[in-house]
């Protein structure tokens, strides 16, 4: 009945928009009240949880879309780009560690990321390499929460640079360089091949939108 609806009139019925924590903090209230101001009849029902859980869950048919980071391509959901962040590493500098971090510098640091399989856990492990054995890794998968650990000196925090991007953000962190430089994290929108393209262009231009307005960000057009 809700395709029925949603291919009669798009903006009537309920909308299932997922979210990463990512992307939920720094430009999904602009998204959300763009909804709210340009279509008001419409349902928007969210989930908020790791992109690889909003994948499956877009597979399964329990989402319309969602704002995920490096997903895997899925034969049932199209992949837009949105845009790129940098991934950065944090220290409270109190570890005597350089400006400029090689994985060495981290061999017996404890390190505070997301957990597998998370596009960050994926990229720093790949660039730990031979390291990735003595780096004691210990796993968060609230953004915030790393940061705070970080600030409080239980270890080293890796989260994408757009978390750290301004003053109050970053106070209490400092933000090292990496060599060789870790890879960078692609956020998009993934949705359902049958979803109406008008949700899909207003889903996309909104999200870019937004995404203007946070730093460390670098919007695809």
């Amino acid at each position: 009945m809700n395709s029925y609806l949603e291919e009669a009139d798009p903006w009537s019925g309920v909308l299932r928009i997922g979210s990463s924590e990512l992307f939920a903090m720094t430009a999904l209230p602009r998204v959300l009240s763009a909804f709210e101001s340009s279509h008001p009849s419409l349902e928007v029902n969210l989930t908020i949880r790791a992109s690889t859980f909003l994948m499956d869950a877009l597979d399964q048919g329990h989402l319309d879309a969602a704002y995920v980071s490096d997903p895997d391509p899925t034969t049932d959901c199209e992949l837009i780009e949105l845009t790129r962040t940098d991934i950065a590493v944090l220290s409270n500098g109190e570890f005597n560690l350089p400006s400029v971090l090689t994985p060495d510098d981290l061999a017996r640091q404890r390190v505070f990321m997301n957990p597998r399989p998370s596009a960050i856990n994926s990229i720093v492990t790949q660039w730990l390499r031979d390291e990735s054995k003595s780096t004691l890794i210990n796993t968060c998968d609230s953004l915030p929460v790393t940061i705070q650990l970080v600030r409080q000196g239980l270890g080293i925090g890796v989260v994408p640079l757009c978390m750290v991007t301004t003053e109050s953000d970053s106070q209490g962190v400092v933000i090292h360089a990496t060599s060789p430089e870790l890879d960078r994290l692609t956020i998009f929108l993934a949705h359902r091949r049958r979803l109406a393209s008008q949700r899909v262009d207003f889903l996309v231009d909104t999200a870019r939108a937004a995404l203007k307005h946070v730093p460390g960000f670098n919007t695809v057009d």
